[in-house]
């Protein structure tokens, strides 16, 4: 909206400029042909040139053409951050920056740490007699084989590795 307003402004601005050197000019070019292009071309010519024209009917182009130059000059001056904003591709006014103030949260509730009691293994030793070291691993001080009785059942006998199963694929038919 900004925008189409300024831009409505200089519009009516720079046509009031131009019709005020296209007056002027007219009387430039009676005198020469170089006056009058440097009059429509060149705006302090033109300034120079109404300055020491002796007519009666340059007075009306001579505001409009001032009236173009001061006014487009203000206008571009007044509203310079929009209209560079716009020829970016930006919008012309920017969004508005809400102001929080500072993030306060809240304070987390206090948990107290409640240790747990430490539990003491106690170490038994072993029935079969092996030895049980820190790691917890047992080491036989006898071997299985030399009393059958203590050796479960599924432990293979010392020496010999625990059967393999291959697992034989079903065939379809």
């Amino acid at each position: 909206m900004l925008i189409a307003v300024v831009g409505s402004l200089l519009a009516i601005t720079f046509i009031a400029y131009w019709w005020g050197a296209f007056k002027l000019s007219k009387f430039a070019f009676r005198i020469s042909t170089g006056a009058g292009v440097m009059v429509l071309l060149v705006p302090p010519y033109t300034f120079m040139f109404a300055m020491k024209l002796q007519q009666e009917e340059k007075e009306l182009p001579m505001a409009a053409w001032l009236f173009g130059i001061v006014a487009s000059g203000l206008l571009v001056a007044a509203f310079f951050q929009p209209l560079q904003r716009v020829a970016k591709g930006l919008p012309a006014v920017p969004p508005p920056v809400v102001e929080e103030g500072p993030v306060v949260t809240p304070p987390k509730p206090a948990v107290k740490k409640v240790e747990k009691p430490v539990e003491k293994k106690v170490e038994t030793p072993p029935v079969d007699g092996s030895i049980a070291p820190a790691n917890g691993t047992a080491v036989p001080t006898k071997t299985p084989a030399a009393d059958p009785v203590k050796t479960p059942a599924a432990t293979p006998p010392t020496g010999t590795a625990p059967a393999k199963t291959e697992a034989k694929p079903v065939e379809k038919k």
